[in-house]
């Protein structure tokens, strides 16, 4: 299954993008419920694309993105490339943009 998380265009302020960057993650919890699962994630360029189509398309001024997963950051190279792109992007539509992330 490949899933990108979701987008939100609820709010008449703020649009919300969840990009889930990976279900790895760097603990052995004894009680995690999510190992072995198998799950196919998107590539950076993908997650770019994605951003730029919302970005591009929103009737609002304003977008938060939410990188999450079992350890977002042990994707923290393709985070870093998004951000950098998506966020020259949305400066060219005189967009404000957000990063978030969830991480253990």
């Amino acid at each position: 299954m490949m899933d990108f998380g979701g987008v939100s265009f609820r709010d008449k302020e703020i649009a919300r993008l969840k990009f889930i960057m990976t279900m790895q993650c760097n603990f052995r919890c004894d009680y995690c419920f999510e190992g072995g699962k198998s799950f196919n994630h998107l590539s950076a360029d993908d997650c770019v694309a994605l951003g730029k189509k919302v970005l591009s398309e929103m009737e609002q001024k304003e977008l938060t993105i939410l990188y999450f997963g079992g350890e977002p950051l042990l994707r923290f190279r393709d985070i870093k490339l998004i951000t950098q792109v998506l966020d020259i992007y949305a400066k060219k539509l005189n967009k404000k943009i957000n990063f978030t992330f969830i991480s253990n």
